[in-house]
């Protein structure tokens, strides 16, 4: 009986740097596609169980008029919804602020996920991330408002998943804020305790019960979930990744696979002279063709086989970075079955059905010009051949015209790795060039005053601002309209057509609202209260160039008018130094600087995922580009032997016939800055809403040249190690080949 086996060992010793890249490339393309996917769908299930059983809030409110428990039951009872008093006490510390809550049993209930609940007045459990960032363990102690307690565990809110103190917070600094959980009987010997009411409306609608409630109590407050940062971007982050995962990952994946599957091709084609030796043998066209079959499914499969294997090892460690704005839950990382499959067989199909169907084709050919190598496309040897270009140069044009396959795929090659690599750089740019620019266009004030009611001191020193928030109708964000009085110097008026803002009597909308909410000049929001649900239809009169803030901005007359509220009040104030404002009458105090400082965080924790990219990249071009020059140097081996003949040096070697494709660099380049920029964009673009940000893509000198540093370097490492297989080539076995 016939076997092929005993050429599967010589093929692989023989061949063993163009399948160990095939195997590598292969192993990578796995890993990210199942990194990523993994931690999102893991990710998204926990939060979406723990939101619906420890029953996350539609909204919360705050009423001029309390209401008792008796009144809580009765409305429970007759619109059908949960409702629960939410009462906290914050604790402010030289280094932290910890908001301390009591255990819920209604709504927003607290989920321990590490150690136990506090039983004794005098444990605590806290927030994981919290925790660990001020290297606190559970069992260890911490002193709050000169009392220690002891942490008895983790535990987190399902309404806190983003941690940030106040909502007007961009980005989470888990150093600096957390929230903690006591006892009850802990809870009741706080002295200056606040309170919300949250509240769940299940299947019922929501118009009636917020009317009565604030027709009987008078509403001062009510967010929805959609507009809290602390419950939607937990969910908005979660779907920004599964675009990632759902799109452009298995694009990528695609793009790769679809990389090799050329390369393989290739290679079974140089493999004719073979292929006509065991047809002449007396082998059925079945056997030689699934005898090719195999050697594309063996490294495929071994380097699925390995990606699979390295993402159950570092799948934790990846879910971490990649989701670092959220708190650290106790999420149990599972690959996806199906998942599995597309990774299993997705590409070993399409590397069989590729040498399949280029043995096929092969098989079809005559065995004389299958054993004798020659083409059945005579025409391209004659290329420039009556032309007065010199040899190198016509060499090089016939290798990259004639092999357009080839080339196709080295251009391919530098543009999905440098997508990733450029993806990564601009976004870390464009995260500091926010942090140092854009954040200062929003006005010359570095404290921003936020006052628990309106006032209406004259004396009081620092620009005055009327401001009141909006739900937007037919979008889950909400808008800050802001009234200025005079001309406010202190905030930002210029408008993105070059000129100023008219504010009497006008609305301007700031660029960052603008793209939220898809309006623009002359186009009419429709906005409305979200205590008394009533309506108000504003034109936009121009966009304000202000991409740090939702906001619409006029004259504090015409706000005034709009609100019902005397003219003379304001509840902002705005100062470039810090003033001394009574602590009991200020509800949050903003500094730029925080502002900045978030963003610092958040390009902290994006580091270790930045360069892990640009590290992906890289290798991803390397192997490309030595798959494909290795190719090159395979099937132009008879030609390397005759320059040998005529006595040209290694390197006068090297520059004729591996570096061709030096020219396809700088266009695979360019290719890869543009599509990088474009998804850069959109994804930055989609954040908008969840990130409180409108980042503009930016990619900096330094940024460029590491990305240039790094798609040439793994070129030039390819054509290094590909050097030595040049003067390997031996001269009497290719010279004897074309003979033959």
């Amino acid at each position: 009986m016939k076997k092929l086996n005993n050429r599967y060992k010589r093929g692989f010793i023989h061949n063993f740097s163009f399948y160990a890249g095939i195997f590598f490339l292969t192993c990578i393309t796995a890993l990210m596609y199942l990194l990523f996917s993994t931690s999102v769908i893991c990710e998204d299930k926990y939060v979406h169980d723990l939101f619906r059983i420890n029953n996350v809030e539609d909204g919360q409110f705050t009423t001029l008029k309390e209401m008792t428990d008796d009144d809580l039951s009765a409305i429970e009872e007759e619109y059908g919804v949960k409702l629960e008093r939410q009462t906290y006490c914050s604790f402010e510390e030289d280094d932290y602020t910890v908001r301390v809550f009591g255990f819920t049993e209604k709504v927003n209930i607290p989920e321990v996920t590490k150690g136990s609940a506090p039983e004794e007045d005098d444990e605590i459990c806290l927030s994981q991330s919290f925790a660990e960032a001020n290297d606190i363990a559970v069992g260890g102690e911490i002193e709050l408002g000169g009392r220690s307690y002891t942490v008895t565990g983790f535990a987190e809110r399902p309404d806190y998943l983003y941690m940030i103190e106040n909502q007007s917070d961009s980005f989470h600094r888990a150093s600096e804020f957390g929230i903690a959980f006591v006892t009850d009987g802990e809870m009741e010997s706080f002295g200056d305790r606040q309170f919300y009411y949250s509240i769940t409306y299940g299947d019922n609608g929501q118009d009636d019960v917020r009317k009565y409630i604030y027709d009987e109590f008078h509403t001062l407050s009510y967010m929805s979930s959609d507009t809290n940062h602390r419950i939607s971007t937990p969910k908005a982050t979660i779907i920004q990744y599964s675009l990632i995962t759902g799109g452009i990952l298995p694009a990528l994946l695609l793009l790769v696979i679809a990389i090799i599957a050329v390369v393989l091709g290739r290679k079974v084609r140089s493999e004719k002279k073979h292929i006509g030796t065991l047809s002449a043998l007396g082998y059925r066209k079945s056997e030689i063709s699934l005898h090719y079959v195999w050697y594309a499914l063996i490294p495929g499969i071994l380097g699925e086989a390995a990606g699979i294997i390295l993402t159950y090892i570092f799948v934790d460690m990846a879910a971490g970075e990649f989701f670092f704005k959220l708190e650290k839950l106790p999420v149990k990382y599972t690959i996806s079955p199906v998942n599995v499959a597309i990774v299993l067989v997705v590409p070993v199909a399409a590397y069989a059905v590729t040498s399949l169907l280029t043995a096929g084709r092969i098989l079809k050919m005559n065995v004389t010009d299958m054993l004798s190598g020659r083409s059945t496309r005579g025409r391209e040897s004659r290329l420039l051949v009556e032309s007065g270009v010199n040899f190198r140069t016509k060499f090089r044009l016939r290798s990259l015209l004639n092999n357009y396959g080839r080339t196709i795929v080295v251009i391919l090659g530098i543009v999905v790795s440098g997508l990733i690599m450029a993806m990564a750089l601009m976004m870390d740019d464009s995260c500091k060039n926010y942090e140092k620019n854009v954040i200062d266009d929003i006005g010359s004030f570095n404290y921003e005053y936020i006052l628990s009611y309106p006032m209406n001191d004259d004396e009081q020193e620092g620009e005055k601002l009327l401001s009141n928030t909006f739900e937007v109708t037919g979008s889950e964000n909400s808008i800050m309209l802001t009234g200025v009085y005079g001309e406010g110097s202190m905030i930002n008026l210029e408008t993105t057509d070059g000129g100023t803002a008219d504010l009497d009597g006008k609305y301007y909308i700031s660029s960052m609202a603008s793209a939220i909410f898809g309006v623009g000049k002359g186009d009419v929001l429709t906005v409305y209260d979200p205590c008394s649900l009533e309506e108000y239809d504003i034109t936009v009169s121009g966009v304000i160039n202000n991409r740090a803030q939702s906001m619409m901005i006029s004259s504090a007359e015409t706000v005034a008018d709009l609100i019902g509220i005397d003219e003379g009040y304001y509840n902002i104030v705005m100062s470039e130094e810090e003033l001394d404002i009574d602590s009991s009458v200020t509800a949050e105090v903003i500094e730029k600087k925080a502002m900045k400082e978030m963003i610092q965080n958040v390009i902290s924790g994006m580091k270790a995922l930045i360069w892990l990219m640009v590290i992906f990249g890289t290798v991803i071009c390397a192997i490309s580009v030595y798959l494909m020059v290795n190719m090159l140097i395979e099937e132009n081996a008879v030609t390397i032997s005759m320059l040998k003949v005529l006595g040209y040096h290694s390197r006068e070697i090297d520059r004729i016939t591996t570096n061709i494709y030096h020219i396809l660099v700088p266009f695979g380049i360019v290719l890869a800055l543009g599509g990088g920029w474009l998804i850069t964009w959109m994804y930055f673009d989609f954040s908008t809403a969840s990130f409180q940000a409108q980042i503009p893509v930016y990619l900096s000198a330094k940024g460029f040249v590491i990305f240039i540093a790094a798609i040439v370097l793994s070129y030039a490492v390819s054509l290094v190690l590909l050097s030595r297989k040049v003067k390997n080539i031996n001269m009497s076995d290719s010279l004897k080949s074309a003979r033959e």
